[in-house]
């Protein structure tokens, strides 16, 4: 039987905590509501991570959803945005 390793939570949680009021207030700035489905891209290289078909799909999605990307290149996210506001 192998030694087990028991590797500590990669997050800082006394700096990177939940601030009573703060969530909604985050929330309310982007747009969400609370009945609201959101999706969350991280990333960069959108063409090739397909977040032009993640757009498409949402705009016939039978629920309120949004999807927050984060990252990308001004190019990219403006791209993102032309389809977002086509559909």
């Amino acid at each position: 039987v192998g030694k087990v390793t028991i590797i500590p939570n990669g997050v800082d949680l006394a700096r990177f905590r939940v601030i009573p009021g703060c969530r909604r207030s985050r929330m309310e700035l982007l747009g969400v509501v609370e009945d609201d489905f959101v999706i969350v891209f991280v990333g960069h290289e959108f063409e090739r991570k397909g977040v032009h078909l993640a757009i498409r799909a949402l705009a016939s999605a039978p629920c309120r959803c949004k999807l927050l990307i984060v990252g990308g290149t001004s190019d990219e996210i403006t791209q993102a945005k032309a389809i977002a506001e086509r559909l």
